[in-house]
């Protein structure tokens, strides 16, 4: 008769194992949805933008940056000029001054990070377990790091006074020419560079405060030994500049211009670039996401059919559940490319057809392949030496 104890631990595995088998089925299935719905987002997203672009290309009036022409008003316009502004910038706390478009300032603490790292592990009844383990240490940061968030808080505490704090200052208004920048276009300008200031312009009570680094200011006992609240001040300029840009001329300044499709166009590129350059690098960019999103959608696909069909294969190999996997994977791939571009080409239909031919054509190989294996070759594990297995019956 079995033992009692191995009969409920039998039956709690079985449990188990069933309740697993339904959350891989749930899962992959939950998970191939949602790749299906990026894979639809991803391929409009992209042939509304090559749309968009081709459109720009047509209906795009280049203009000097000297003058406005009321005859280009609210149409797509390409101008490129100096970026330049007649404000100076100031930092009232460092007493900085700076003919510039932006002027930042970058502070940043040594504070407690939590870092974390995770594995799986098994227990005794063969259920694998995330594990996460914690660990604390001190590094350079810009933003305040809120220690009661961390799981162990005792003795990782961030000081919440900071003497200086980051900011940013730009100039207004940023003319090109007779053209003025939006919002938006100032915000793409980035290209800044590292300013030291000089120590003589520095506050009489800053100077005795500070310590000179590298391209900076130092807050704290030693800077070759930081400690827990120490902080570090950088400045950075964007001075002027040619700027290249596209957009709908609206009034003294730009707006996005809307295509056809719905997507805005309102470029602007630092340098004198062509129009034709621009609109190639949005292209390129577009391609190269695109390509990254089917990509990483491919991945999580095949995720999820093998989270789907593991628990309808167990007693194959891992090796043929991931061949199985891989194989449907691949036609749901190609299908859902295929649907997707079905409401804008008709190559879709070609690429679901084509898909289907190559999956039954490797599934016949495959197939074929197996059926050369010897049947009455011995089983691997009888070798020399070795006995086999000894089967047991039970009488009832």
């Amino acid at each position: 008769m079995l033992n009692k104890n191995f009969q409920t631990l039998n039956f709690l595995s079985n449990i188990i194992s069933i309740i697993r088998s339904c959350g891989n089925v749930a899962c992959g299935l939950l998970v191939i949805k949602l790749v299906f719905f990026v894979f639809h987002w991803n391929e409009s997203d992209s042939i509304n933008t090559d749309k968009s672009l081709k459109e720009a290309k047509q209906m795009l009036h280049v203009v000097p940056a000297h003058e406005r022409n009321q005859a280009y008003e609210g149409k797509l316009v390409y101008v490129s000029g100096l970026a330049t502004s007649s404000q100076a910038l100031q930092d009232p706390t460092f007493h900085v001054t700076q003919n510039a478009l932006k002027l930042n300032r970058v502070v940043e603490m040594f504070q407690w990070v939590e870092k974390e790292n995770r594995y799986r592990q098994s227990n005794m009844v063969g259920v694998n377990k995330q594990v996460v383990e914690y660990y604390y240490k001190q590094e350079w940061a810009a933003e305040h790091i809120n220690g009661n968030n961390f799981q162990n808080p005792k003795d990782h505490i961030n000081p919440t006074a900071w003497d200086f704090t980051s900011q940013t200052w730009i100039a207004d208004p940023i003319t090109v020419g007779a053209f003025m920048l939006n919002t938006q276009q100032i915000t793409e300008i980035k290209n800044a560079t590292i300013f030291m200031p000089s120590v003589a312009q520095l506050p009489e009570p800053l100077k005795s405060k500070l310590k000179v680094i590298n391209n900076g200011f130092y807050v704290g006992a030693n800077p070759a030994i930081p400690a827990l609240g120490d902080l570090k001040i950088s400045f950075s300029l964007v001075q002027p500049g040619y700027v290249s840009i596209i957009a709908k001329q609206t009034g003294k300044s730009f707006s996005p211009y809307l295509s056809t499709t719905g997507n805005e166009i309102n470029l602007i590129e630092m340098g004198n670039v062509s129009a034709d350059s621009m609109l190639e690098h949005v292209l390129k960019k577009n391609e190269s996401q695109t390509w990254i999103i089917r990509g990483i959608g491919a991945l999580f696909l095949w995720l999820g059919c093998y989270s789907l069909i593991l628990p309808l294969t167990r007693s194959s190999s891992t090796s043929s559940r991931r061949f199985i996997s891989l194989c449907v994977a691949m036609l749901l791939f190609l299908i859902a490319m295929g649907y997707a571009s079905m409401h804008y080409y008709h190559f879709g239909k070609v690429m679901v057809t084509a898909g289907a031919i190559l999956i039954i054509s490797i599934t016949y190989y495959y197939r074929k392949k197996t059926k050369k294996v010897n049947l009455y070759a011995a089983p691997s594990f009888i070798t020399a030496g070795n006995k086999l297995p000894t089967v047991v019956r039970k009488q009832y």
